[in-house]
């Protein structure tokens, strides 16, 4: 019997590696751990930075251009993607509350769709999107699991396994792959995570598009108020300051959804501005914020300027391995450069460093 099985394992086809670090099927030189012992070791210290990035606050609305969600507690969102061949990737998009997914969508569009120079995303498209009454309807896409979730599935396989996994994770220290070689457990699961943010949409943002939720790049998509790494020192991903309800250019949208509300209409009802909404630094001080939205920008996320004073900026694109790291608390670095106006002097090479600290070494000022 046990011939027969891996017989049968021997007989399915390894996927193809993707492109770049944070996409599915796991990329080529993502390193297992040494072993066993290290891969739990660097899984804790990686769930200890995510509770506390998780329990920490929510972005300043200078970095995503309109408030969270004004009822999420403890909410964020995230990006799991995969590149189904070289023409085409696909994007799931998840939105939790309370540590439980209330809401799945699926975009997806050629890699060249991200080479845009991020300003829009429109070449990706909005497949479907699904409410919490409606997780799992479609086949498609990632699982409905929250990032607790994912830990511990990660830490489930470590246990059961004797070999070691592989193991990668973003410059802050959160995970960002875990997975089995292939060599060692062929058609084995794996686990990614593209991208992170504690932004939550709202009701109004919800009547939009998915692939209108997000700002694109080459190695991925990123809601507002995202953790960028390989990015402008004053770039943001701005959520859509003025949605206008749209319907998915699909049938498959979820059971029960309404005309102009593709998540169903009990998420999507208009409410009163609310407290934070009006204490929006744009409407207080326009000045403070990027120029206004063309007629366009005004209905889709987009990759706006702070216009703060000598910005830095990558001196270069990443290698794709050069987006994440082996290790959680090992310090991540990347060359950028700053200066060569006239206001900010000659141009200066500089080296970004983040080094993550666990929180019990930041103490209880930042969390």
């Amino acid at each position: 019997m046990l011939l027969g099985v891996a017989m049968l394992s021997a007989c399915v086809p390894v996927p193809e590696p993707a492109h770049y670090a944070g996409w599915e099927p796991m990329p080529m030189g993502v390193p297992s751990a040494p072993s066993r012992s290290v891969a739990r070791e660097r899984l804790a210290d990686s769930r200890a930075l995510w509770h506390a990035f998780r329990d920490g606050p929510t972005p300043d609305v200078q970095l995503t251009g309109r408030p969270s969600d004004p009822r999420s507690q403890r909410g964020y969102s995230y990006v799991r993607a995969r590149q189904a061949s070289p023409e085409r990737v696909e994007f799931t998009l998840f939105g939790v509350e309370r540590g439980r997914v209330v809401l799945r969508a699926f975009v997806a569009g050629h890699p060249d769709a991200l080479k845009t120079g991020g300003e829009r995303n429109h070449a990706l498209e909005s497949l479907w999107a699904e409410s919490a009454a409606d997780l799992g309807q479609h086949p498609e896409g990632a699982p409905p699991h929250s990032i607790d979730e994912l830990y511990a599935e990660c830490e489930r396989w470590i246990a059961e396994h004797s070999t070691s996994p592989r193991l990668y994770f973003h410059p802050d220290g959160l995970l960002m792959h875990c997975g089995l070689d292939p060599d060692d457990c062929r058609g084995c699961p794996e686990i990614s995570i593209q991208s992170v943010s504690r932004f939550t949409l709202d009701r109004a943002l919800r009547t939009v598009e998915p692939a209108r939720w997000v700002c694109a790049r080459d190695w991925g998509v990123f809601f507002p108020g995202s953790s960028l790494f390989v990015h402008g020192s004053d770039e943001v991903c701005y959520a859509p300051p003025n949605p206008r309800p749209q319907t998915l250019r699909t049938s498959s949208v979820a059971r029960g959804s309404h005309e102009s509300c593709p998540l169903g209409p009990e998420l999507c009802e208009p409410v009163e501005p609310s407290e934070a909404s009006l204490k929006d630094i744009c409407q207080i001080d326009p000045a403070a914020c990027p120029k206004p939205c063309d007629a366009d920008g005004c209905t889709t996320a987009h990759w706006a300027r702070r216009l703060s004073p000598c910005p830095a900026w990558p001196r270069r694109a990443p290698q794709p391995l050069e987006l994440g790291k082996p290790e959680p608390l090992a310090p991540w670095s990347f060359p950028f450069s700053t200066g060569g106006e006239i206001e900010c002097g000659r141009r200066t090479t500089l080296l970004r460093v983040i080094q993550p600290r666990l929180p019990e070494e930041l103490g209880p000022a930042r969390f």
